[in-house]
Formats: C-alpha cells, structure tokens, sequence
C-alpha cells in the first residue's frame, strides 16, 4: 500500500515539473538581475564621476530602475507559481486524504491523519521560501565569481 501511495505522489509532484521549470528559468534571471547594483555602482564611478555628467548618470539610474522593475515582476511570478501550485496540490490531495483518513464507522485513524500533516509538511516545503532558496543557492557561485571579475576588471583597466 505504501509503494501505491508513493507511485501516486511522485506521479502528482511529476505534473508540476513544467511550473518549477518555469519559476528555475525566472530564478536565473532574477539573480542574474541581482548584479544590476554592482554594474550600476562601477558605471558610476567610471563614467560618472570621471566625467561629472548629469545625463550619464540620469540614464544609468533609469536603466537600474527599469532593472529593478523587471526584477520585482519576476519575484512576483515566481510566487504566483508557487501559489498555484499549491492551491492544485491541496485540490487534488484533499479529496484523497479525506476518503483515507475517515473509515466506514466514522473514527479518525492515527496513520491517516499523521500522514496528513507530513503531506502538508512537503507541500509547505515544494511551495514556500525553503524552494526558492534552494533554486537559488546554485547561482550564488556565480553571483559572486561575477563580481570578482568586475573587481578584476575594475583593477586592471585602471
């Protein structure tokens, strides 16, 4: 019954993969976007303050905020996804626990209600903050190998 139940899952969490897909694909992006402070900042001082423009920098900063403005469009989109997804998982996994956690006399049984909460538990986790942090860990790497070849970029031109 067990390996029934944990086919039946891993086929459930499978019908997702295109969502979680999809908010990977927003994450490169959006960590990608996250290096807009860093370019912003070396332009400043490279461009801005060797050459005392007003419109260099009033260009840069509209190009950092339509930046951040993108930025803010994809963490959007990457929790709407997760909230779909979460709103289907509760609709396809209620009905089924409903009918496992009652027996015909009406009595609750432990195991059932227990491997509801554990459900909720891996919803919580596939849905929440925990998932993207997850999707973004990988990017920090390069985040920060980006930078240091900005430094050295920054270092060996002056």
């Amino acid at each position: 019954m067990a390996q029934k139940n944990n086919f039946k899952l891993r086929q459930l969490l499978a019908s997702y993969r295109s969502a979680y897909i999809s908010v990977f694909g927003f994450s490169a992006i959006v960590n990608l976007l996250m290096l807009a402070p860093s370019w912003y900042m070396l332009q400043v001082y490279d461009r801005v303050l060797t050459s005392h423009d007003i419109t260099t920098l009033l260009g840069l900063s509209l190009i950092v905020v339509f930046l951040y403005f993108i930025y803010a469009l994809l963490e959007r989109y990457r929790g709407l996804v997760l909230v779909q997804v979460a709103q289907a998982l509760d609709d396809k996994i209620a009905p089924l626990l409903q009918a496992n956690i009652l027996n015909p006399s009406g009595q609750h049984r432990a195991e059932e209600a227990s491997s509801l909460s554990d459900l909720n538990s891996i919803k919580n986790f596939l849905t929440g903050q925990p998932i993207l942090a997850l999707l973004d860990t990988p990017w920090v790497v390069i985040y920060l190998l980006t930078i240091f070849l900005f430094f050295l970029l920054v270092y060996f031109l002056n």
